[in-house]
């Protein structure tokens, strides 16, 4: 196999293919532009917006959306050149926290305070903080952990699909741990779409919410209109913000859907029913008809629904036949 790198002309490589080059994705307009509505195509729902477009359900959704229906653009903090994967963050003594530390309560106190949610919480969390004890890590104009860089991604977008998310000390395998920047994203993500007016957020939920691992069982149903039993930190930490989204949907009237997603990559066999994983296209499909279809009358403004392929094992809080129903579709991985 050859080792010799491609060409990486940005002249050569443009729309979904840069995001295989975040280095020179971050040398564009920001937000990137991935793909372009046709002229003749004007829907409720013209320009969307991915957070998070680099990580895997993005470069999926990337990939996979209908190209021509709406404007669709991304940001990535990975789009910073001097961004690496293997550097510990340098602010985890203030961002890893332990699940408890975490309440619907003080989201929504910070939601409503007069600073930035972010230096809410950690006033609240640390009594004696100071702003200037945050090392800077990430070049400001990716920072979706920054008010000002997120608001200004998020004007004139009609959309937000926010699958942003610090995995590294944030994920089903650590423990009662979670990442504080993800819950930060999230709020600010959802405080500037009620200021800008934005029509529809999806955010990115996940099995875990409610703890799948505990209660699997051939044949047993679970809906999203369950109470969540999450059984780790990251469950609980996306059950918190699932309800957050609620609150948001009912007190503001931003239409929010929280999509539980499993496991998904392209060596899931889109035809075999399967609780905790789902396939790409499949996965695409849900977020497109999401953008494209009005939610029906009895989920409007809020609506949650697993995006996976069984549905013998987990009823969507969302009727199938309505919004998403996984189709027989060609499989080659």
């Amino acid at each position: 196999m050859s080792t010799e790198k491609q060409s990486t002309d940005p002249e050569d490589i443009q729309g979904a293919e840069l995001l295989f080059y975040p280095w020179l994705a971050g040398e564009q307009d920001m937000p990137l532009l991935i793909s372009s509505q046709a002229e003749e195509i004007h829907n409720e729902i013209n320009d969307v917006l991915i957070l998070g477009v680099a990580g895997n359900i993005g470069l999926i959704l990337a990939h996979e959306l209908p190209k021509g229906d709406y404007n669709l653009r991304g940001v990535d903090a990975m789009f910073d050149p001097n961004f690496d994967i293997k550097r510990r963050d340098p602010n985890l003594s203030y961002n890893g926290i332990s699940q408890e530390l975490l309440n619907i309560d003080l989201l929504i106190r910070a939601l409503e305070a007069d600073c930035p949610p972010g230096e809410f919480l950690y006033k609240e969390l640390y009594p004696n903080f100071d702003p200037a004890d945050l090392e800077v890590f990430i070049n400001p104009k990716f920072d979706m952990t920054n008010a000002d860089t997120v608001s200004q991604m998020v004007s004139n977008h009609d959309a937000i699909i926010n699958v942003a998310w610090d995995v590294r000390n944030d994920h089903c395998g650590s423990g009662q741990l979670i990442d504080l920047k993800n819950t930060i994203i999230a709020l600010i993500m959802y405080i500037e779409a009620i200021r800008k007016n934005v029509k529809l957020v999806i955010n990115a939920s996940s099995v875990h919410a409610h703890g799948y691992m505990r209660w699997r069982a051939p044949g047993e149903r679970h809906t999203t209109l369950t109470k969540p039993m999450p059984i780790c930190g990251y469950g609980y930490h996306k059950m918190l913000l699932e309800i957050f989204g609620k609150h948001c949907a009912e007190e503001y009237g931003l239409k929010v859907v929280s999509a539980r997603f499993g496991g998904t990559g392209y060596m899931i066999d889109p035809n075999k029913a399967d609780s905790m994983y789902n396939d790409p296209r499949n996965c695409s499909r849900f977020i497109h008809r999401c953008i494209t279809e009005p939610l029906p009358d009895e989920f409007d403004p809020y609506a949650c629904a697993y995006v996976v392929t069984d549905e013998a094992t987990h009823e969507s809080g969302i009727p199938c036949d309505t919004l998403w129903t996984p189709e027989k579709i060609e499989y080659n991985p």
